[in-house]
């Protein structure tokens, strides 16, 4: 390995342990609880969720110059939800690690898979708000008024 390889593997990994959503997601594809795939293509359970989120992008569909107060009102609401669901997430990976004996990624890979569906029915819901807000966070960002 080069040395430019290395080091572009050290700011990915800087990256990673900076950015609390890619952290979170790093976390759950190395110990084989989600894949980014699944982590992106799930299906939402949550009805009510849905139905914010659908309005939320009618909304930031239907916004022009005139609105640009609004868009910085639900980027700030969308941010604050977004951090939310972060820290309950990190909160529930910390109980799991600490019930793995304090261990953060399971190398017995039956130990990891005897447990997977217990954690991701765990995390589930927070995965999927994590992701609907992180999808509309990337809309409002891309938003031109």
């Amino acid at each position: 390995m080069t040395l430019s390889e290395r080091a572009s593997e050290i700011n990915e990994a800087v990256a990673v342990v900076r950015d609390p959503y890619r952290k979170v997601l790093h976390w759950l594809e190395i110990n084989g609880y989600w894949t980014e795939a699944e982590f992106e293509d799930q299906r939402i359970s949550d009805m009510e969720l849905l139905e914010e989120m659908m309005e939320a992008h009618e909304a930031l569909d239907e916004m022009t110059d005139a609105n640009a107060n609004e868009l910085f009102a639900m980027k700030a609401t969308n941010d604050g939800k977004l951090a939310e669901t972060i820290k309950a997430l990190e909160a529930k990976i910390a109980a799991i690690v600490e019930g793995q004996g304090g261990v953060c990624v399971v190398e017995d890979e039956a130990l990891r898979l005897e447990h997977r569906d217990e954690v991701r029915e765990n995390l589930e819901g927070d995965i999927q708000k994590l992701s609907l807000y992180r999808r509309l966070q990337r809309q409002i960002d891309d938003k031109e008024l």
